[in-house]
C-alpha cells in the first residue's frame, strides 16, 4: 500500500468491511502532495480529524466525502469545509440496489431468516419447513 499511496493522485476508498481507520496519519504522511481522496465506503474508514489537518497544511488537495465517522451529523469542521465535497449517502437509492434489495428480502421471508430479526434469534431456529 505505500508505493500506491506514494505515487497516487486520486483515492478512491470502496471497501466495506474494516473495524478501524484505513486512513489516517501514518496513509496521509505517504501521499503524494497534492492528493485527491474520496469516500464512499462508509463512515470511520478515515480519520476525518486528521483528514482536515492535511487539507489545511495542503498535502491533501481536496476530498469528497459521501459518508461520515459521525452520521448523520458529520463535524461542522467538515460540512464548513471549502476542500470537501460533500453528499448524502444515496448508493442504495439506485434501481439496481433497490431491486437487489428487493430479492434479497423476498429470499429471507421465503427462508424464515426474517423472523431472526424480529425476535433476535438464530434464523436455525425459525426456518420454516
Amino acid at each position: 500500500m505505500e508505493a500506491f499511496l506514494k505515487e497516487a493522485d486520486f483515492i478512491s476508498i470502496n471497501t466495506s468491511e474494516t473495524t478501524e481507520y484505513i486512513i489516517d496519519t501514518p496513509e496521509f504522511e505517504m501521499m503524494k502532495d497534492g492528493v485527491f481522496i474520496v469516500n464512499t465506503a462508509k463512515g470511520g474508514v478515515i480519520n476525518e480529524v486528521t483528514l482536515i489537518d492535511y487539507i489545511e497544511n495542503k498535502k491533501v488537495a481536496g476530498a469528497a466525502l459521501d459518508v461520515f465517522e459521525t452520521e448523520p451529523k458529520p463535524e461542522i469542521q467538515i460540512l464548513m469545509n471549502p476542500s470537501l465535497s460533500l453528499s448524502p449517502h444515496v448508493g442504495g437509492s439506485t434501481l439496481e440496489a433497490q431491486e437487489r434489495i428487493g430479492t434479497e428480502l423476498a429470499a429471507n421471508i421465503v427462508t424464515g431468516k426474517h423472523l431472526a430479526i424480529v425476535t433476535g434469534k438464530r434464523s436455525e431456529e425459525h426456518t420454516s419447513e
